[in-house]
């Protein structure tokens, strides 16, 4: 304890040598001077931990530096302090005193540091040295202003030494002084700073320091005169004063303002030894070319000094003054003369008067000519209106009194109709505008004059860079209010409302993301807001402990997920993480909340192939397990959130490469759980359970289903194909009813018993009757894999019934009319129809006649040879279906043209091969068969073999056709499939192409 209370003291002086050090940094003037003064306190601190060990023994030699390094710590701190509490140009005007406290407190920091090393402290010889090293470092150490500071210090002594009083001068010391302090150039700045001078001469008046009271009064004074710290009633209180006193003529410059060497009005009149006067610059370089005379007297000179003529100078600047007076008192009525020429010529002297001295924009307001050029504004010639834009531009510049009075008088509005016109008046306006934005309250006023943003965003957008660049300043200005971020927003400039989302606080980015939610955005937005990152902020947002904030973000991503294009950079920046939260872990969550939540997940089910789901899931979370989790959330939620769930559902489960998931959703008894969905109140939940349950029994399941609906079930989805429902609605349940088995006869019976096979005649009549906009290609689809069931060639008694709903000239029709998918499964229920043709076709009776009287002719089927009707024998000859499956095979589709073929060997199976061969040239079909040796498909191929190992039997066709055949029956032999290859070599024997013993046999 003994020993802990000896190092105490250093331990405290250790925290002041930190702190001195870390306030130090950050000293804004005199810069170079603090950083050593920190830099060296850094370096002390370093060693006393090793004068701490000493100190825990008690060396009373070593304790007794503490306190004299306590003192000079607290004189470093007071000026420290000092320095960030005083006026800047102050401090910029003393600097070379506060460098001279610097050393001083660093001399008498090194001189007690010393001490240290002295014999009698029992201190390591090696900490010692470090002192020692450093103490020198310390004590030769220079510590000097900057030489912009020590310029600037210069400056301003010349300045008052010579007492220059002319705007020029004070300008320039102003200038360099709010450069070097970091000070804005606007004049309210320049007035605060300039204030806080003043104020701390009357501080030093106060404390009776009587020689830099004087000294700050010369500088206030130099400064007095810069234009920026003038306001408008002296300003223009003095133009009034010169006014009254000057008559309406125009001086001459007296000759003595004339320098002889220019023969030129003098800016810098000097005098030299000779005691003629003359420009300075031009004198300067007379001297600087060799010269040691007088130019006009020709004296020798002894040196060559220039004195300032002030008295001269005063005087040119008093007849510049009243010359400028009487052309400001003249500009009313040039500018209201009408004439084009003389007006123009105004605007540029104006422009001209207001560039030379900022006093001179007061004596412009003063005259009163701010109106007055507002008002021409209005002219409708182009050129002209640049003119008067540039001039308001010049006389608003750094001028808040100017800018409030040209706002005022409208130069606002007008302005900003500008924007829309020619580039370069808007160029010229947009800079304008530029310059009356710098007075807060009037760029609050300017962002709300009518379509000023949406001019504006065009602006920022135009191929101009200067103008661009100008409104996309003004923007960033607007975009200080929160109202003017949604306006840009929703004319497609987001930068603004990027920008709060990621570093706004926490209130507004709420706001900004709740205006994300609400607004309506074409798709191309929604994907610039994506691309611009917009997402990753929203995640971050999502994750605050903030259920406004949760709500906020949820309900931005709902909107910008409706684009499908966003869906999977959305899931990549981490979308699924929050939506999921919400839906499944958040149990106190609102309603809407969840609803956002939901629909967000739909959007981007709907967006994405469900394998770009699975591989740009975006969390640890297993995506079967999350399914079975959303499934268990449907009886738990309203229909809104039940119906997104749904949809969200049936798109990850539709995809081929989603069988797994379909799979492992059925093992969970799923479809036993969404049946009771079938019937639901609410139209849209009863869509997507539909919808879902057609996708989880594509590939089996339907077994389950079966058992699970109920007499009422068919009923409903039966209802749904007459009544006013969603094409979707329809399209599922008929998909539904498609996939249930085909060999359950119960299934069968109940079908036609609430009548789906009418439904399925009429859904396809109106299609084949070419009424396609009425009908969706699916539903026909969905309804054509419906009515396999119904002419199955197993059941003969079933097949007639349904051919006597007229169902077969519909198909033929399909077979020209639909879409592939259509024809083939038209060609596929013709099939079964055909298979069963022999069977029902009647013999004809053939009539004996009369002895003298021949037979009468056979009135057979020219294939089957017995009576066939399209209605009692599904002749496919009787249905003229012949010709249309020939040509669907132009079509060139795998699926179809196996259909077509199957259904065309039903015309030369058995002993109709003769006639049907017959009957397939005549409708132009043996040439499209063959080339359907050529198909990919291997199942194509065997059918198209099949076909042609019957036509090509016949000796004619033989010879017709042979030669056409050889070819892709070669390449089928060699190259085809193990039941490709003997058919085609069979084919090829028969050709007289091969011999019968073929190895390919």
């Amino acid at each position: 304890m003994e020993n802990g209370g000896a190092a105490f003291p250093f331990v405290h002086l250790l925290d002041q040598i930190y702190g001195v050090k870390e306030a130090a940094k950050h000293v804004v003037v005199c810069h170079g001077c603090f950083s050593q003064l920190s830099s060296s306190l850094g370096k002390i601190g370093l060693l006393i931990p090793d004068v701490m060990e000493a100190a825990r023994l008690d060396n009373s030699h070593v304790h007794g530096i503490v306190h004299p390094l306590t003192t000079e710590l607290k004189n470093a701190k007071e000026l420290v302090a000092h320095c960030t509490t005083k006026s800047k140009f102050y401090l910029l005007l003393s600097s070379h005193g506060y460098a001279r406290r610097i050393h001083s407190i660093l001399s008498s920091l090194a001189s007690i540091m010393l001490d240290l090393t002295a014999d009698h402290m029992d201190i390591p010889l090696k900490t010692k040295n470090k002192i020692k090293l450093l103490c020198r470092d310390m004590q030769a150490m220079e510590i000097r202003v900057s030489a912009e500071e020590d310029d600037l210090v210069k400056l301003v002594e010349l300045v008052v030494r010579n007492h220059y009083t002319d705007s020029k001068h004070s300008n320039e010391v102003l200038y360099k002084l709010a450069t070097m302090a970091g000070i804005s150039m606007e004049r309210s700045s320049l007035r605060h700073e300039f204030d806080e001078l003043r104020q701390e001469k009357e501080l030093l008046a106060q404390d009776k320091d009587d020689a830099e009271v004087l000294q700050l009064n010369q500088i206030i004074s130099v400064l007095s005169s810069a234009d920026a710290l003038g306001s408008a009633t002296v300003g223009e209180q003095l133009y009034r004063e010169q006014r009254q006193g000057v008559d309406n003529n125009f001086l001459p410059p007296l000759q003595t303002f004339y320098c002889p060497i220019t023969q030129e009005v003098m800016e810098n009149p000097v005098e030299i030894e000779s005691g003629q006067t003359y420009e300075m610059a031009a004198i300067q370089k007379w001297f600087a070319e060799g010269h040691r005379v007088c130019p006009i007297t020709k004296m020798e000179l002894s040196n060559l000094s220039l004195k300032p003529n002030r008295l001269l100078q005063q005087s040119i600047e008093e007849w510049k003054d009243r010359n400028t007076i009487m052309k400001v008192a003249t500009m009313v009525s040039r500018l209201n003369s009408g004439d084009e020429s003389s007006l123009s010529e105004a605007l540029l002297e104006l422009q001209a008067i207001c560039e030379e001295k900022s006093i001179h924009k007061y004596w412009v307001a003063a005259e009163g000519l701010i109106p007055v050029l507002v008002s021409l504004l209005g002219s409708s010639k182009r050129e002209l209106k640049k003119k008067i834009l540039a001039t308001l531009t010049a006389v608003v510049s750094d001028n808040s009194e100017n800018r409030v009075k040209a706002c005022d008088a409208g130069a606002a509005e007008h302005a900003v109709r500008s924007l829309a016109r020619d580039l370069g008046e808007a160029r010229q306006a947009v800079t304008l505008l530029s310059e009356l934005c710098k007075e807060e309250s009037i760029c609050r006023k300017v962002s709300k004059v009518q379509g000023c943003i949406l001019l504006m965003v065009t602006l920022a957008n135009s191929d101009n860079m200067m103008a661009a660049t100008n409104a996309k300043e003004l923007l960033s200005l607007f975009a200080k209010d929160d109202e003017n971020v949604v306006h840009m927003a929703k004319v497609n400039y987001f930068g603004p409302l990027v920008e709060c989302l990621h570093k706004g606080s926490l209130s507004t980015k709420i706001f900004m993301a709740n205006t994300l939610a609400d607004l309506l955005l074409p798709d191309q937005s929604k994907a610039l807001l994506v691309q611009e990152g917009v997402v990753s902020f929203l995640v971050r947002l999502a994750s605050e402990n903030n259920l406004e904030a949760k709500a906020a973000s949820l309900g931005a991503f709902r909107n910008l997920s409706s684009s499908c294009e966003n869906g999977v950079a959305m899931i990549k920046d981490g979308v699924m993480n929050p939506v999921l939260e919400v839906l499944l872990t958040v149990k106190s969550v609102a309603v809407p909340i969840r609803e956002n939540a939901a629909a967000t997940f739909a959007n981007l089910a709907m967006c994405c192939e469900s394998n770009v789901i699975n591989r740009l899931w975006g969390t640890q979370r297993d995506v079967g397990e999350v399914l079975l989790q959303l499934m268990s959330l449907l009886n738990l939620t309203g229909p809104n959130i039940q119906s997104h769930i749904l949809k969200a559902l049936e798109c990850i489960c539709k995809s081929s490469t989603s069988l797994g998931l379909r799979e492992r959703l059925r093992e969970r008894e799923s479809i036993q759980f969404l049946a009771h969905f079938m019937n639901d109140k609410d139209a849209t939940v009863r869509l997507y359970a539909l919808k879902f349950l057609f996708t989880l029994t594509k590939d089996g399941g339907a077994d389950t289903l079966v058992e699970e609906l109920s007499p009422d079930s068919f009923d409903s989805m039966v209802g749904l194909f007459s009544l006013d429902s969603l094409e979707e609605e329809k399209i599922a349940a008929m998909g539904i009813l498609g996939n249930l088995p085909l060999n359950n006869r119960k299934v069968t019976e109940r079908m036609l018993q609430v009548g789906v096979l009418p439904s399925i005649v009429s859904i396809l009549d109106k299609y084949s009757s070419a009424q396609f906009g009425r009908t969706s290609p699916m539903l026909v689809e969905n309804a054509m894999w419906t009515l396999i069931r119904f002419t199955l060639q197993t059941d003969v008694e079933l097949q007639l019934h349904t051919a006597r709903h007229g169902i077969i000239p519909i198909l033929v029709n399909l077979l020209s009319v639909g879409t592939p998918l259509i024809k083939c499964r038209a060609a596929m229920s013709l099939q079964q129809f055909s298979e069963s043709t022999v069977k029902l076709s009647i013999p004809v009776k053939k009539s004996k006649g009369l002895c003298c009287f021949s037979p009468l002719p056979d009135a057979g089927c020219v294939l089957h040879g017995g009576l066939c009707s399209v209605e009692d024998t599904f002749c496919l000859i009787e249905s003229n279906a012949v010709t249309p499956l020939i040509q669907a095979l132009d079509d060139n589709d795998d699926d179809l043209d196996e259909a077509v073929l199957s259904c065309l060997v039903t015309l030369v199976s058995g002993d109709l091969w003769v006639k049907g061969s017959d009957i397939i040239a005549e409708a132009n079909g043996v040439k499209q068969i063959i080339k359907k040796l050529t198909s990919e498909n291997a199942g194509v191929q065997e059918k198209a073999l099949s076909v042609l190992d019957k036509i090509l039997m016949k000796e004619d066709y033989k010879v017709k056709f042979g030669s056409v055949a050889q070819m892709p029956l070669v390449s089928l032999a060699q190259a085809g499939t193990a039941q490709t290859r003997p058919l085609a070599a069979k084919l090829l024997a028969h050709l007289n192409i091969l011999h019968d013993q073929s190895s390919y046999f």
